[in-house]
């Protein structure tokens, strides 16, 4: 299976967009933006391989190889990928509760509403390259590399739930448009 181009693009810009449109309305909000509390950016690599692999990235094999075909034929794409994102906000919730885990910052309603439009967007990238899991796993991967870069303050990650949640709305009412479906 060969997947366009673009969809690479797509799964690595994204998640960066989102941050960077996320960091500018913080910042816009009177938050402040330090690098003491980011990792080093030639980590990067590294955190993203880890992320992918070990990290969140191979969860897509079930979330999207799996439970994503399951509850599509009944809910549809994106509402299928919402149902695997509460599913997905569940099986955190004891990480949110560790104080070993980055997670442990992450307000939980914060983190459940975010998780859940990632989840909706997963689906969407999922349908659109022909069920390739790999891309989904980039993905995930990439979107939990580059979030150590992210303030965890809750209005800063609040504004990115926001921002994911209009990228949302825009995707499904373009798909809606495109093809008349959900």
């Amino acid at each position: 299976m060969r997947v366009k181009f673009r969809w690479y693009l797509l799964v690595f810009g994204l998640p960066v967009s989102i941050l960077l449109v996320g960091g500018v309305i913080f910042v816009a909000a009177g938050g402040k933006l330090t690098a003491s509390n980011m990792p080093p950016v030639y980590v990067l690599p590294l955190v993203f391989v880890y992320a992918t692999v070990v990290g969140g990235g191979q969860e897509e094999i079930g979330w999207r190889g799996v439970a994503q075909p399951l509850v599509e034929g009944r809910y549809g794409v994106f509402g299928g990928g919402a149902v695997v994102g509460i599913f997905w906000v569940l099986w955190h919730f004891p990480l949110l509760a560790s104080s070993t885990l980055p997670f442990e910052s992450t307000n939980p309603v914060v983190f459940g509403f975010q998780t859940v439009g990632i989840s909706v967007l997963l689906a969407w990238f999922y349908d659109q390259t022909e069920r390739s899991v790999i891309l989904a796993m980039l993905f995930h991967g990439w979107r939990n590399a580059t979030e150590a870069f992210y303030p965890p303050e809750t209005l800063a990650r609040s504004i990115v739930v926001v921002v994911i949640w209009i990228l949302v709305v825009v995707v499904v009412n373009a798909e809606r448009r495109r093809t008349g479906r959900t």
